[in-house]
């Protein structure tokens, strides 16, 4: 089954990739937000009060990265390099474990 699919030629993607050739090599995204995680606090405290062990913060993150890779699929791509150009694959499924 391919899960994923080539996503056709995007001017605006060309001229931006050469725009920023020194970033070439690492195609990267960064990003920062500040998030509440109280929700997440009162989850671990409810596992522990079951016995159950708490889930770890790493796994609350991946969990809600995949969850917004389902909300937002137009964030799930990545940058392929061919021979004469790079090109953008749109991914149609997330597999994420920790």
């Amino acid at each position: 089954m391919k899960t994923y699919h080539t996503l056709g030629r995007n001017r605006y993607f060309e001229v931006i990739g050469s725009l920023m050739a020194e970033n070439r090599s690492d195609d990267k995204v960064q990003m920062v937000n500040e998030i509440d995680m109280s929700s997440a606090e009162r989850l671990r405290q409810q596992a522990a009060e079951r016995g159950a062990p708490k889930p770890s913060y790493t796994a609350l993150v991946v969990k809600s990265a995949a969850l917004a890779l389902q909300a937002c699929p137009y964030a799930n791509r990545l940058v392929c390099a061919g021979i004469l150009r790079r090109r953008m694959v749109q991914l149609t499924a997330s597999d994420i474990s920790v």
